[in-house]
């Protein structure tokens, strides 16, 4: 394809992004599921008050505030930055293909299959903290990705700042931290052309170090107005401890909430919103992921799996090694915790769901009938999306009993 053709469909491809998710913004005009939380402590922040969402780091309830402090106490001000960051994930999915090696088909393969995802979609236009947290550790990934291909230490640094923001934004971002760690010790961004074990354990220490420095110093940074309330370090460290405690209390018997197992397979969704027009319409928000992405997604992520026996040729081994560690680094974690949880902490594995499956299909693609299965799978993708949009957005279309049938899974069961 002409560098001119190339040109024209990413811009429609950032049209696409900007204006899907950017329709109806101010729909609902309520707030939604934990918009009232992170709302609320917003407008505190706007007060010159403590923050009295204390069990969650600062960050993405001060892009929440200052959203709202540029236009106002109202939908677009609460939903202003969760929607820009969304945008940008869904294009920095596009970049992080290109990091990893795929063409400008299979990297803009991967945009859309992101942008036309379901729980991406929906958290991209709500005030909650889930997106910010998604964001930056789909940034983190990238600057990973560009380190593994060039080994240049500036990536690596770029991956311990956007891991820092994550962080500060919310703690399941340690997950994705810890396990990107363990590839800085053998992805070596210090001594990786001297041989021995000194040198293995001195680049570990240095990436130990820079970790604790740089991610710590965001984290600790990111709290600088509460410690202008006067708050001490032991202050500090009791309110961390509360909040572990509130992190790790049960939540099973949360109506929305599920084990782990059922996230992937989709069997129980979270109505964020619903109501019944008295013209028997409904209007309703469900976070779920488009069945198409998450499962085929799945599916290649299988595949990876079962293919690391072949992984003797390096260049096998980065597009499925990455995508390996991005997704089992934001779910594999929650198998071990018994408290139960909800399925959009989902939305970090949605990029890695998008990349695998780009990969196959950019596999296929020089091949007549892998070009047509390719396009099946990506108009499928997208018919579901159009189905679904007003489902996503809170629109008054479909009739209550068709919505029950649409789906045939728990999450129409109320």
């Amino acid at each position: 394809m002409r560098r001119r053709g190339r040109v024209w469909l990413f811009l429609l491809f950032l049209v696409f992004v900007f204006l899907s998710r950017g329709l109806f913004l101010a729909v609902p005009a309520d707030k939604v599921f934990d918009e009232v939380h992170y709302v609320r402590a917003a407008s505190f922040y706007l007060a010159g008050q403590e923050d009295p969402n204390w069990e969650h780091p600062p960050l993405g309830k001060m892009f929440i505030a200052l959203g709202m402090q540029i236009f106002g106490d109202n939908p677009i001000g609460w939903r202003i930055f969760p929607y820009i960051l969304g945008c940008l994930s869904a294009v920095l999915i596009f970049f992080t293909a290109r990091a990893l090696g795929l063409g400008f088909t299979g990297s803009l393969l991967a945009g859309f299959l992101c942008s036309f995802d379901f729980l991406s979609f929906i958290q991209g236009r709500l005030a909650m903290l889930d997106i910010f947290v998604a964001f930056f550790i789909l940034l983190a990934f990238w600057g990973a990705a560009r380190f593994f291909r060039n080994r240049s230490p500036t990536y690596f640094f770029l991956t311990l700042i956007s891991l820092g923001l994550a962080l500060s934004s919310k703690w399941s971002a340690l997950y994705p931290a810890f396990f990107l760690g363990l590839a800085f010790l053998f992805q070596r961004p210090f001594y990786a052309d001297r041989k021995g074990f000194k040198f293995f354990l001195l680049n570990g220490l240095i990436v130990f170090l820079c970790s604790l420095i740089i991610i710590g110093g965001i984290y600790l940074l990111s709290y600088a107005y509460y410690f202008s309330f006067g708050h001490s370090l032991a202050d500090f460290l009791k309110l961390h401890k509360d909040a572990f405690a509130w992190h790790t209390r049960p939540n099973i018997e949360h109506p929305y909430a599920s084990q782990w197992w059922t996230w992937p397979l989709m069997l129980k969704g979270v109505w964020y919103y619903y109501k019944t027009t008295p013209e028997g319409l409904t209007e309703g928000i469900l976070a779920i992921g488009n069945p198409l992405v998450w499962y085929l997604g799945g599916v290649a992520l299988i595949l990876f799996l079962l293919s690391i026996p072949f992984w003797a040729r390096k260049s096998y081994r980065l597009v499925p090694a990455f995508n390996l560690l991005g997704y089992g680094s934001n779910f594999l974690p929650w198998i071990v915790s018994s408290k139960g949880g909800f399925i959009f902490y989902m939305l970090p594995t949605i990029p890695f769901y998008s990349l695998a499956l780009a990969f196959l299909l950019e596999r296929i693609w020089k091949s007549p009938v892998g070009r047509k299965v390719a396009w099946t799978i990506m108009i499928i993708t997208f018919l579901a999306f159009v189905l679904f949009y007003p489902l996503l957005t809170g629109l008054p279309v479909y009739q209550e009993n068709f919505l029950r049938d649409l789906w045939t899974g728990s999450f129409f069961k109320f």
